[in-house]
């Protein structure tokens, strides 16, 4: 159990942002959102670092897939 432990930071580059914040979320939700998702965009917002994050596919605006952050 403890190979699945660690801390790892990362960024991706945005076409537009409005603001700036830091946010930690788990990763494997964060990567099931994505694959869930088809297009070549996605809409990131969030407004606090406890807040929840909300995540939108424009291809597909029906689609939309809320995660918790982590305290941290």
């Amino acid at each position: 159990m403890a190979s699945q432990l660690g801390e790892n930071t990362a960024t991706a580059a945005a076409t537009k942002v409005t603001g700036t914040a830091a946010i930690t979320l788990n990763s494997r939700y964060l990567l099931d959102a994505l694959g869930a998702m088809s297009g070549e965009e996605v809409t990131f917002g969030f407004n606090g670092k406890l807040e929840p994050t909300l995540l939108q596919d424009p291809d597909n605006p029906d689609y939309r897939h809320v995660i918790m952050p982590l305290k941290s």
